[in-house]
């Protein structure tokens, strides 16, 4: 029964470690500003202001197929238009 207690005690302890990290690693999460249009009980409506996004379009169906070839395709583009902007400077 002892053993049953602390097996226990140690998932909470885990359990309540990973909450804390997903709370800290969401805070650092940038946020886009937005200004509140009209708002309601249990919505609002919200104005963005526009915005540049880069995508990648691919086939594969995860994120672990898609994480380093994805994220090499996005950071070639970007590069890519950083020696463009100063070539033209």
């Amino acid at each position: 029964m002892k053993i049953l207690l602390i097996i226990f005690a140690i998932i909470i302890l885990i359990f309540i470690g990973f909450q804390i990290f997903l709370l800290v690693s969401t805070n650092k999460t940038e946020q886009r500003k937005y200004t509140v249009v009209l708002k309601e009980k249990s919505f609002e409506i919200r104005f963005y202001p526009s915005a540049l996004f880069a995508t990648i379009n691919s086939g594969v169906r995860t994120y672990k197929e898609l994480s380093t070839p994805g994220f090499r395709k996005l950071a070639d583009y970007i590069l890519e238009i950083t020696k463009q902007k100063k070539k033209l400077q």
